[in-house]
């Protein structure tokens, strides 16, 4: 339960972290909680996917396919594209140290 409750914070974390970078701030409200029902739908139908696995084939498939989801999940977020990074005036002199 532990686990769950970990990954369900760090999907609602990585959800509203993309979308304050990506989205437009008017349309903000609006895909912040269609993002959150569709995270939330989708977890319970996995959730009732493994338990029904679980209950047919026993308690180690489901952690098999945990473990398949999170290497597809580690795979997808290193291939997130990186927020464009602010132009360099090549122009202006070096930056002044920090005190």
């Amino acid at each position: 339960m532990l686990l769950a409750t970990l990954a369900a914070d760090a999907v609602s974390v990585s959800k509203s972290a993309y979308l304050v970078a990506y989205a437009p701030p008017d349309e903000l409200p609006q895909l912040s909680a269609f993002s959150q029902l569709t995270i939330g739908l989708s977890s319970a139908v996995l959730a009732a996917a493994l338990a029904g696995v679980a209950q047919v084939h026993g308690t180690v498939w489901p952690v098999g396919i945990l473990l398949v989801l999170n290497v597809v999940a580690v795979v997808g977020a290193t291939r997130v594209p990186r927020p464009p990074s602010p132009p360099v005036d090549r122009h202006a002199g070096p930056a002044a140290p920090r005190p």
